[in-house]
């Protein structure tokens, strides 16, 4: 598969039969009637065949084939059309369909074949208004971004890492790059990929990822308008409208930097000495054919590439709009043709030619005093032959213009989706690295209208979850689930969240209500298998989540739980293979990596099980229960300092973690450090003053310590909290009663020597 060197922007010149159906194509799509799109997509194949139609002309049909069988679903069909395709936009979805059908190899070669080639139409993600959106050509970033996805895939994670980087560079509204390199460990600074730029000075800040509009607009705005501010006094906040604020330095635990003023996300209006100047509007019918209509030339923009923007040399703007007197003789239906196709999305590919009607109807073989309907219909459309020269100019102009407010706008609109953006990636990156507590500040200093949302929601439920702090994280999912009844993302987490809240019934609904929704959901299986592992039912619960692995086996998750049900059902080498695939899929998955320590602990292999138990914390350092099962193999290995010092930052994590302070408490009297030791305790009884074992572990501190009185009043203590230990509580009383016996004896004895 070959990669032509022909320009990107290039479209096939088809006749008018062929344009006629890639219009009926694309119409099809935009209507998601996918099968009407692949039987028309066959009919232009077959008549591109004909003698007289180049190669470019059936591979352009191919490909239009090939998209309607993925959009439908196929991407067997569409890799096996395209196999030999040689353009631009072929060899991308030939890429894709390689991607989803897991010929990881094929994917990658084909991309870096098309990066070879620089053959990249400028990125529309910016500006899109100005470009094809269903043209189907690939900029830079996407196949960066798509060669990311195979390299991850591939378990080649620096090749990955970089791929992601770069595609960010060239456009930082990529998030799902962004969500990878999260993933991978590695996420980016947020101030690189929206650095802070001024709407005065254009909007050429974003990392080269505007073209060159921003720069025209630039040179415009500092001719026309001076320093004067077109906005008032609005500002934005962590913004300058000046241009003259430094750079700030990345910190996630600022979410003030960069955040917007809730009323400052209203669209700005300009000034009143700067009118909004209408563009394409038309005369109404019936009015002179010399009325004219406003032009606001717009540089073309085929050149442009989203890595690398053109100089700032351009052909500014002017400050007035140049009026062009529209050709005498004119029809009406043309001109309303005209205005309607300019500014509708559906033909996006068409836009770039005009359709020649009257060459259509002869090719057609159509009488137009046969079909009254197909008369009306064609009537509608332009009969006038033009010129090649007309048709050019047409082309060129195709596309509708902007005013300066409009721009103006725009800049504007561009530095809002880049503070919201910022604070997103700021939340999100902070959770990739576990720190939970500031991910929750940035996502509550998000504007009301992203906060309230059920993805924001999800976050700030996942970091509560990790916080260990399941009543707050299950409010903030009730919250998304309400705000998104039908948001299958993050459910499985919720159901792990009211699994550890032990609330069966609402398990148990969360699982119905997913699996009725979608039963092939992979999300809806897992909250099922939740819910039979509350009710101790392992060998359902493992069933759900294998079925869950059958519906997406990337999923570690799934893996992850069905090594804790093979853990529980006592079968430890199917469960350390679900953790060993778990890992696999995703090394960061500290999960897995707490079941393989897990199981070796359970085997008394107390060294290895350390191993493990580490490197999971290593992963999620704030952790504070990682951080106590280390320190509890740390005393098995009599490695005492080095548990104390485990334990004491697990408390240090969190305070409240009674079960570490006792353990603590417990090293500390095996040390001998017993006064220090009932300091914990004393600490200990303030957050669960009910619990028997400090009582019992206070009593025989105290009877080592020699307090014989107060050892026997904790124990007593100990003994009326907790009834069925009673009798290994009576036998330290009786103990300490003995003990007691006995250094009267030998207080006796020496007395009477």
């Amino acid at each position: 598969m070959a990669v032509k060197a022909a320009p990107a922007s290039a479209m096939p010149k088809l006749d008018a039969v062929g344009e006629r159906l890639e219009q009926f194509i694309q119409d099809s799509l935009d209507k998601y009637q996918f099968r009407n799109a692949i039987f028309l997509a066959e009919r232009l194949c077959s008549h591109v065949r004909l003698p007289g139609h180049s190669e470019e002309e059936r591979e352009y049909a191919r490909f239009l084939l090939a998209t309607s069988h993925y959009r439908r679903g196929d991407p067997v069909l569409a890799w096996s059309i395209l196999q030999e395709s040689s353009s631009t936009r072929g060899c991308f979805l030939f890429a894709q369909c390689c991607l989803d059908l897991r010929r990881y190899i094929e994917c990658t070669d084909v991309l870096e074949r098309l990066l070879e080639s620089n053959n990249f139409v400028a990125c529309t993600a910016i500006d899109s208004k100005h470009g094809s959106l269903l043209s189907g050509e690939p900029d830079k970033a996407s196949v960066l971004n798509l060669l990311g996805h195979s390299a991850r895939a591939q378990k080649r994670h620096r090749h990955a890492i970089r791929h992601f980087k770069e595609s960010l560079e060239l456009n930082p509204f990529l998030w799902e790059a962004f969500e990878n390199l999260c993933e991978l460990g590695e996420p980016p600074d947020p101030n690189d990929m929206f650095p802070t730029f001024s709407a005065r000075t254009g909007i050429t800040g974003l990392n080269n990822g505007l073209n060159s509009r921003g720069s025209i607009l630039s040179k415009q705005r500092s001719r026309t308008l001076g320093n004067e501010n077109p906005f008032g006094s609005s500002t934005i906040q962590g913004t300058a409208l000046d241009g003259n604020i430094d750079k700030p330095s990345f910190s996630l635990n600022k979410p003030s930097d960069f955040v917007l003023s809730k009323q400052n996300f209203a669209t700005p209006m300009p000034p009143d000495n700067r009118a909004l100047a209408l563009t394409a509007t038309q005369s109404p019918a019936g009015d002179d054919p010399d009325d004219f209509v406003d032009k606001t030339p717009t540089p073309s923009n085929s050149s442009n590439n989203f890595a690398n923007p053109p100089p700032s040399t351009a052909a500014p703007l002017t400050g007035t709009t140049e009026r062009v007197p529209l050709k005498r003789g004119a029809s009406i239906a043309k001109r309303t043709y005209d205005r309607t196709k300019s500014a509708s999305a559906l033909t996006g590919l068409t836009n770039k030619r005009r359709l020649e009607r009257s060459a259509t109807t002869l090719n057609l073989g159509v009488e137009m005093r046969g079909s009254n309907a197909l008369q009306k219909f064609l009537l509608a459309s332009d009969l006038n032959n033009k010129t090649n020269e007309e048709k050019e100019r047409e082309n060129k102009d195709a596309l509708p213009k902007r005013t300066e407010a409009e721009l103006w706008q725009e800049s504007v609109a561009l530095q809002s989706m880049a503070d919201i953006f910022r604070i997103m990636a700021r939340a999100y990156g902070s959770f990739a690295i576990h720190k939970f507590a500031d991910a929750i500040t940035q996502c509550n200093s998000l504007p009301f209208a992203h906060l309230n949302s059920g993805w924001v929601q999800c976050q700030i439920a996942k970091c509560k979850m990790e916080m260990a702090d399941y009543e707050e994280a299950e409010k903030h999912f009730e919250l998304a689930r309400t705000l998104e009844p039908s948001m299958h993302k993050d459910m499985d987490v919720y159901s792990s969240c009211l699994w550890h809240l032990k609330k069966e019934t609402a398990l148990s609904t969360l699982a119905k209500d997913l699996k009725d929704a979608n039963s092939q959901s992979h999300v809806a299986w897992v909250a099922l298998g939740n819910a039979y592992n509350l009710r101790q039912e392992h060998e359902q619960a493992l069933s759900c989540f294998q079925r869950a692995i059958q519906l997406n086996d990337q999923y570690a998750y799934a893996h992850t739980l069905s090594g804790q049900e093979y853990f529980a059902l006592e079968e430890h080498d199917k469960a350390q293979a679900e953790y060993q695939l778990a890992m696999t899929i995703n090394p960061r998955h500290y999960f897995a990596w707490y079941g393989m320590g897990q199981i070796y602990s359970k085997m008394g292999k107390n060294d290895l099980s350390l191993v493990y138990y580490q490197e999971a914390q290593k992963l999620n350092p704030s952790n504070a229960v990682l951080l106590y099962l280390v320190g509890t193999i740390q005393e098995k290995l009599d490695r005492a300092p080095d548990a104390r010092l485990s334990f004491e930052r697990a408390i240090k994590i969190n305070p409240t973690n009674v079960v570490a302070r006792y353990r603590l408490a417990k090293l500390l009297a095996d040390m001998g450090f017993m006064n220090e030791a009932i300091d914990e305790l004393e600490l200990i009884k303030n957050l669960a003053p009910n619990e028997p074992k400090v009582y019992m572990l206070q009593g025989k501190i105290l009877d080592k310590m020699g307090n014989k009185e107060e050892a026997l009043k904790y124990l007593t203590w100990a003994l009326d909290l907790d009834t069925k230990s009673s009798h290994e509580i009576q036998g330290l009383i009786d103990k300490v009663h003995k003990g007691s016996e006995e250094q009267e004896l030998n207080y006796d004895y020496i007395m009477d020597e």
